[in-house]
């Protein structure tokens, strides 16, 4: 039977990869030239938001690793700012 600590390690093992692969602003995650019959902003949106859906429950239910917080406390202020080239 498997912990909630075995799958917080989980999530991290997924996630950890793509710390490369986030935008300079932190508000995307670039992960090459696929989208869903959309362009590749709204692919980098997307895939900044659905790791977010990990990193919350992670986060809420006490997770301790922080390494991506600043990442998504600096993408979602850029992502939110009417002034931000990324809005």
């Amino acid at each position: 039977m498997k912990k909630k600590a075995d799958y917080q390690k989980m999530l991290l093992k997924m996630i950890r990869p793509l710390t490369r692969h986030y935008t300079d602003d932190g508000s995307g995650l670039y992960l090459g030239a696929f989208s869903a019959g959309y362009g590749n902003r709204i692919a980098e949106m997307e895939g900044f938001s659905r790791v977010l859906w990990g990193l919350a429950s992670y986060w809420a239910g006490g997770g301790e690793d922080e390494s991506l917080l600043s990442v998504y406390q600096k993408g979602l202020a850029a992502g939110t700012d009417p002034e931000a080239s990324s809005y």
